[in-house]
């Protein structure tokens, strides 16, 4: 996967996640498989903590880690993602420490975010791998193209604004981000999905256009971490259909 296509799934995708990733469930097996996710989640953030420095340390530590454990923590977070919202509830007080904690680890990967190696741990954690169509006769930017990323960077511009300027309040984060992914959530996904299909040229050629803009905008997602608990904040984050 390249340069642009890789930055856009990572910052979308981990945005999700980390939202995500607190809400768990309720007695028996479902504890233990939110034991093991939070458990997974600290020692990620640890390893992206002990190399913030050193971005190829970083990704060979989380690949690593990633190879080792990653099918497990995928499964559990299935698992955990299937059950009823009320069920998910339950327990979410009994973890919020340690995930925020871990989220917090797990943001020193924010300098990194364009290292492949990062990115490639990432992917693996947060969605499936896609394979990458190559056409290595295409050397320009079509107009089509274009404009299909800077639909998709507009849109990530637009929740990273409505996260800055809500960042000290969750319940307007939760309102701004549920009203727009209820208009624009399923346009973001297909967008997602369509940079899969990108030659290696117009890959290139993206990244040096919206490049900068797209790191800019990851940063502010930052701002999430705050109301990463929020039950209002993680129900408007899975309208972003990236699957």
């Amino acid at each position: 996967m390249y340069l642009f296509t890789r930055t856009t799934v990572v910052c979308v995708a981990l945005l999700t996640f980390l939202v995500a990733a607190p809400a768990f469930a309720q007695s028996g097996d479902h504890v233990k498989r939110a034991e093991s996710v939070i458990s997974h989640l600290e020692k990620i953030g640890a390893l992206a903590t002990k190399h913030a420095h050193d971005c190829d340390a970083m990704g060979d530590a989380l690949s690593a880690y990633m190879d080792k454990h990653g099918d497990a923590l995928r499964a559990d977070v299935e698992a955990l993602d299937a059950l009823p919202q009320d069920q998910q509830d339950v327990l979410e007080a009994k973890f919020k420490d340690r995930a925020e904690g871990a989220i917090e680890g797990m943001m020193k990967t924010a300098n990194c975010l364009e290292n492949p190696k990062v990115a490639a741990a990432f992917e693996a954690m947060t969605a499936e791998k896609t394979e990458v169509k190559k056409d290595s006769a295409a050397t320009e930017l079509d107009a089509a193209t274009r404009k299909s990323a800077e639909k998709l960077i507009g849109h990530i511009e637009a929740i990273a604004d409505i996260i800055e300027t809500n960042r000290n309040e969750c319940g307007a984060m939760a309102k701004g981000l549920d009203a727009y992914l209820d208009k624009h959530g399923a346009a973001i996904g297909t967008l997602v999905k369509s940079m899969d299909s990108l030659s290696e040229a117009q890959d290139q050629a993206l990244e040096a256009e919206f490049g900068p803009r797209l790191q800019a905008a990851f940063e502010r997602y930052m701002g999430v971490a705050a109301c990463a608990n929020d039950p209002d904040v993680q129900k408007a984050m899975e309208k972003m259909q990236l699957m």
